[in-house]
C-alpha cells in the first residue's frame, strides 16, 4: 500500500532529486535505509506505528520532536498490542 505525502526539502536536495527518473523509489529507498540502518531488513508497512515512532525518535536531534514522539508512543502503546 502506498500513501502520498508532502514534505519541505532544501533547494539543493530538490534540484538533485529533480534529476532522478524515479524520485519516489529513491526517496523510499533512502528513508528505509535511514530508518533501518541497523542491518535488519524490515518492511515499514509491517511495523507498528509505535515502532516507527521509536525509530524516528532515535534519529532526530530536535528536543521538541523527541518530546512529541515520546508523547505519541506513550499514548498509542496499547493500540499496537
Amino acid at each position: 500500500m502506498k500513501i502520498n505525502r508532502t514534505f519541505c526539502l532544501d533547494v539543493e536536495i530538490a534540484k538533485e532529486l529533480r534529476k532522478r527518473s524515479n524520485q519516489s523509489y529513491l526517496v523510499n529507498q533512502l528513508l528505509k535505509k535511514y530508518f533501518f540502518d541497523d542491518g535488519i531488513n524490515q518492511s515499514i508497512s509491517m511495523m507498528k506505528t509505535t515502532q516507527i515512532a521509536a525509530a524516528l525518535h532515535a534519529r532526530v536531534e530536535s528536543e521538541f520532536m523527541k518530546t512529541m514522539l515520546l508523547q505519541f508512543i506513550s499514548s498509542n502503546r496499547d493500540e499496537d498490542l
